[in-house]
């Protein structure tokens, strides 16, 4: 999934005037099928970026959409990500005078994919148990000031009774959370934006984003795997909100192994 950025664009004023007054924003869909476009607008003027845009755009074939923002800061940058070749974005700013400036945007690539493994064993709390949960850390320091973009990939459990699954946004959780590296996933806290929270059991409120049901056959373990992007759910994890797998068994207990994965770019 391609994911392009301008990088932090310098916007002090010259004279009394910013070089960019507004930023016009044209996606073009010249692919032969519909496509998505997630289109955020941060500001980076002092220790945390601040977003002053967010956009999710439904493209049918050869469809334009254009949007304008003021961009009164001394320093700011665009993202976006894409879900089809042959999905262009063009940006412009625009000066005091009412002048097109052209804005150059680049590619970003993969930094890593991001996991975490937790095993849940004859667990008698059946309803609502929080296996796992992730969530930005707000302190990490980005290469090249460039934010980091974070969206879940997709998620693998292990279980042997039936049971549902349910992945939900926000929320209040119980538990801590910790920065990597962890006993699992040997990460250099410099190099992941993610802090992640392996002693939860309940989440409570929050946004429910896809869910699901998983067999089991009693005394074996039976393994069900699920990509996120492949199934058309394309979310990105919101600065300061975690994002919590929760298992609910069907039977007496829980018995299960799940891996949570997450996509980070910058």
């Amino acid at each position: 999934m391609p994911s392009i950025t301008t990088g932090n664009l310098i916007n002090i004023p010259i004279q009394g005037d910013r070089p960019y007054v507004q930023v016009i924003v044209k996606v073009i869909n010249n692919n032969t099928s519909s496509g998505l476009c997630y289109l955020k607008g941060l500001v980076n003027n002092g220790s945390q970026q601040a977003a002053f845009a967010e956009a999710l755009f439904f493209l049918d074939t050869e469809e334009v959409i254009t949007r304008t923002y003021e961009v009164g800061y001394d320093h700011f940058q665009i993202n976006a990500v894409y879900s089809t070749i042959g999905l262009e974005i063009a940006l412009y700013g625009v000066d005091a005078e009412g002048l097109y400036i052209p804005i150059e945007m680049e590619e970003v690539n993969i930094s890593r994919v991001t996991s975490e493994i937790r095993s849940v064993n004859s667990i008698t709390q059946v309803d609502n148990y929080a296996v796992m949960s992730f969530r930005k850390n707000l302190s990490f320091t980005n290469p090249n000031g460039v934010a980091a973009s974070v969206y879940a990939e997709g998620l693998d459990i292990l279980t042997r009774n039936p049971a549902r699954y349910t992945l939900i946004q926000g929320g209040t959780i119980d538990g801590n959370f910790n920065r990597y590296p962890t006993p699992t996933t040997q990460i250099p806290a410099e190099e992941t934006a993610l802090e992640v929270n392996t002693t939860c059991t309940v989440v409570t409120n929050g946004r429910v984003v896809t869910q699901g049901t998983l067999t089991g056959i009693a005394g074996a373990f039976t393994k069900t795997s699920v990509n996120l992007m492949e199934e058309g759910v394309m979310l990105c994890l919101e600065d300061g909100a975690n994002l919590t797998l929760v298992i609910d068994s069907l039977m007496e207990d829980i018995d299960v192994v799940v891996t949570l994965r997450m996509i980070e770019q910058w």
